[in-house]
């Protein structure tokens, strides 16, 4: 049944409605069979602590499958709010064209919530699916506090849909990527030194304090979560998984309690529940986003990947930067490797 059923629209809507979705933890909880999304091991009920029984409303299904019928090699799964239509296509026109997709074997697909109180918002993301393809939308409420639940819903979705993916990228919908770069590191570094399974690349937070400010938006009371510091995890403006990592971290959600700052209960604490630690990638982040271009600029390694943008026009005006650049590269490889195998001339 889905959690939104029935709810009613006044003028605390949306406070009901966020109200309705928590409490939907506590009765799914009582269901008498759970099945995980490997479809091959059973929870027992008493063992859930955040069950994620949410409906689909849009489910591009086949997203991961490719023209010939195989399947991707990366998947990249965008936190998205369905108003933002001008960063997904933004996204889209960019470092999630599928021109450039399909160049490294990858697709992207868009997570979000829904919000019964905006109907001709909700039409809108239903075209904009309709045309694209590319939205995964559950029926939880798409609010701040729960973050968390889009989060779980991006690790189901990529569990149960892209099970064969050998990486999964998840990114913010104000990140610009540089994929070409990015699938290079992939490829001669994440590769050949850690391998397929039990990855987990992100900047990594260490001794992160935690807020008791009580009119901050990040206040935390010492009963929900006590001590001075959060343990070590990783920014969610994105981070770099293992194909294995989905259904693994997914698993552990449901028998981990919600917590609602996602970036520690995703990266934090269910990899810790994993036993699982974080590889370092702090380098590649530049999430000041006043000084972004001048960060590229300086990049001459282009050791940089991700980075936090406020404005379109710069994203756009890197991004056309960062693909000369690549071509550059590309075709100084291509002049380097025909000067290697030319024929010497044979001596007089």
């Amino acid at each position: 049944k889905s959690v939104l059923a029935g709810v009613q629209v006044c003028k605390h809507g949306r406070v009901v409605q966020e109200r309705r979705s928590w409490r939907q933890r506590t009765t799914a909880s009582r269901r008498a069979n759970v099945t995980t999304a490997s479809a091959n091991k059973t929870i027992r009920p008493e063992d859930i602590k955040n069950p994620h029984n949410f409906r689909y409303l849009l489910n591009p299904e086949g997203a991961c499958r490719t023209h010939d019928g195989g399947h991707v090699r990366l998947l990249v799964y965008v936190h998205a709010a369905p108003a933002n239509f001008k960063k997904r296509q933004s996204i889209r026109q960019t470092w999630g064209d599928q021109d450039v997709l399909r160049r490294y074997n990858a697709t992207l697909v868009f997570i979000m919530g829904s919000l019964v109180d905006k109907p001709k918002l909700m039409d809108l993301v239903r075209m904009e699916s309709d045309r694209y393809g590319d939205i995964v939308q559950e029926d939880f409420v798409d609010s701040y506090r729960n973050l968390t639940y889009k989060a779980v819903a991006g690790l189901k979705w990529a569990a149960t849909y892209c099970s064969k993916a050998v990486y999964i990228l998840k990114s913010d919908d104000d990140i610009l990527i540089n994929l070409h770069q990015l699938v290079k590191y992939i490829r001669n570094v994440v590769e050949p030194q850690h391998g397929h399974k039990n990855v987990i690349l992100c900047n990594q937070w260490m001794r992160m304090k935690i807020i008791r400010e009580k009119k901050s938006k990040w206040y935390i009371p010492e009963e929900e979560f006590p001590g001075e510091y959060f343990p070590p995890y990783c920014s969610g403006s994105a981070f770099l998984l293992s194909g294995d990592m989905a259904r693994a971290m997914y698993e552990a959600s449901l028998v981990t309690p919600f917590f609602w700052v996602d970036d520690y209960y995703i990266t934090g604490a269910l990899i810790k529940h994993l036993g699982v630690s974080h590889k370092r990638l702090n380098q590649a982040y530049s999430l000041n986003p006043s000084v972004a271009e001048g960060k590229y600029k300086n990049d001459t390694k282009r050791e940089l990947f991700f980075y936090h943008l406020h404005k379109l026009g710069v994203l756009y005006r890197l991004w056309r930067n960062m693909t000369a650049d690549y071509e550059q590269q590309l075709a100084r490889t291509a002049r380097t490797s025909s000067r290697a195998v030319s024929p010497v001339p044979k001596a007089a």
